[in-house]
């Protein structure tokens, strides 16, 4: 029985290990570290190479053996430890990609991995972003971080569209005796969700981040289903991507049973155009509860002015106290008297 309690254990370890995953000695062969705390660390992280399914989003990395890769804890735990970042900026990367000739704690720079969910852009959408909106949105999320005071553009941002991928190179201005820090973006974009490749280091490493950009990105692919060019790829939306006008047109005229169905045709146009101003409206931070409120109050003003001519209109209409001009009257009355 203890034997097979041993076997039984000894399966469950490897099977814990992720797959091609490298101690530090593996990693670093006789290489240490001065400081005992550093080491530790180092040497508790799993160091990984090749083919790795990215945990929490439907993306599969390729590691050459240039590089190498730890998961969403070890990633959190070296961006505290070594660079300073707090839990709550850490606690959604899901694993950072490091050159392999230097440690975490000495690498000049690394690059997180995080997802964002988000609506189907279009090219004709994306290359028509306003760069320097999107700049004041990343200024707000340094805004609880006192080691910085303001973003700059590194480099020109730009959108390539052959590769669907935004690239926003952002320099973190320090505040006095903290050097700058790089922070180079690349959304990934997928189906419906954007694979954020934040490339981060030193401002001394900015021409090796510029050279490693394109290796990094060509080791994650989306898996089949959330590639860009999955999108609306069935008619009747079961593959759970947003349909295009078209789609939307086809899917009202089957329900309906008749394409010259008006009523169906106005429906799936309003939807469409609801949720194209939407996603419009999003790329400059306006919310669609904000969108929703201004409708509101532009429709009940409208429904005010129409209740109050209906109610004028129709109180002229009904017998009763006449309320003609006084002055009409009065020439009616002296034609009256004239007449006698």
């Amino acid at each position: 029985m203890s034997l097979r309690i041993a076997i039984a254990g000894l399966a469950l370890a490897l099977a814990a290990m992720p797959a091609d995953a490298k101690t530090f000695a593996e990693m670093f062969p006789g290489k240490t570290v001065a400081d005992a705390k550093v080491q530790e660390a180092l040497s508790s992280f799993d160091y990984q190479q090749g083919e790795i399914k990215l945990a929490g989003a439907a993306v599969t990395l390729t590691i050459p053996s240039a590089y190498y890769y730890l998961n969403a804890a070890d990633a959190a735990k070296a961006a505290q430890l070594f660079r300073g970042n707090k839990a709550s900026v850490t606690n959604e990367v899901l694993g950072a990609i490091f050159p392999a000739d230097v440690t975490a704690a000495s690498a000049p720079w690394s690059a997180g991995l995080f997802l964002h969910k988000m609506d189907h852009l279009l090219d004709a959408d994306a290359v028509n972003i306003d760069l320097q909106a999107g700049l004041k949105q990343f200024s707000g999320m340094i805004a609880d971080d006192d080691r910085y005071i303001s973003l700059e553009w590194a480099m020109a941002p730009a959108y390539d569209a052959t590769s669907h991928v935004l690239h926003f190179p952002v320099r973190m201005v320090g505040v006095k005796g903290t050097p700058d820090h790089l922070d180079f973006v690349n959304y990934v974009l997928g189906n419906e969700e954007a694979l954020a490749i934040a490339l981060d280091g030193r401002t001394d490493a900015q021409a090796a981040i510029e050279a490693a950009v394109p290796a990094i990105l060509a080791m994650a692919k989306f898996d089949e289903g959330h590639r860009y060019e999955d999108y609306g790829t069935s008619s009747l939306d079961t593959s759970g991507h947003e349909p295009t006008l078209a789609q939307i047109q086809d899917r009202a005229d089957a329900e309906s049973g008749t394409a010259s169905d008006q009523g169906g045709s106005t429906l799936a146009t309003g939807w469409f155009i609801f949720r194209w101003t939407r996603r419009i409206l999003s790329l400059f931070g306006v919310s669609t509860w904000a969108l929703i409120c201004a409708a509101f109050v532009g429709m009940m003003t409208f429904v005010g002015r129409f209740l109050l001519f209906a109610f004028n209109t129709l109180d002229n209409a009904l017998p009763g106290t006449p309320k003609g001009n006084a002055a009409i009257d009065r020439l009616a009355n002296l034609q009256a008297r004239a007449q006698r």
